[in-house]
């Protein structure tokens, strides 16, 4: 299955990259920081269970949220 996943991630991004108005971001290092999902990261859950991200984990997305969407509102008012 994460063969999978990573399958269309990197499709996603090669597609995303021919489009000078997208933005592709992958948010794998920063919730699964070893290359391979775990329920718990350094004593925070990060997932309840195998496909959905925690309370905890979501949050741990939303600096990167906020750097993509500053960076697309910065693009379109240039």
């Amino acid at each position: 299955a994460q063969s999978v996943h990573l399958s269309l991630l990197e499709s996603t991004k090669e597609v995303t990259s021919q489009f000078s108005n997208h933005l592709f971001f992958d948010p794998r290092p920063i919730v699964c920081p070893e290359e391979q999902c775990k329920p718990f990261n350094n004593g925070t859950m990060v997932f309840v269970d195998r496909d959905h991200l925690s309370h905890s984990g979501s949050k741990l997305l939303t600096p990167v949220f906020v750097e993509a969407i500053t960076t697309i509102l910065e693009e379109k008012n240039r």
